[in-house]
């Protein structure tokens, strides 16, 4: 899955400026607002899915420490984490 996001990343956004005004107009959204807000976020979420998944990763890591020194057992850190 990684990779794939990855492999998207590399295609360059010109590429796409025709088969995605052709798939908008099929599903009929020409208005301004989807037009335009549509692609950028298509473009825009896996980068941003690459970028946020080591540090979400990591938060329950994070949590289950901070509990172990607050006096949770390893019981209740995984209960609750």
């Amino acid at each position: 899955m990684i990779f794939t996001v990855l492999l998207v990343q590399m295609v360059p956004l010109i590429v796409l400026v025709i088969p995605v005004t052709q798939t908008l107009q099929n599903l009929q959204m020409t208005t301004p607002c989807t037009a335009s807000s549509s692609p950028t976020w298509c473009s825009r979420l896996p980068y941003t899915v690459w970028t946020l998944r080591g540090f979400i990763t990591n938060i329950r890591a994070s949590w289950t420490k901070a509990a172990m020194v607050d006096g949770c057992s390893r019981w209740q850190t995984s209960t609750y984490a």
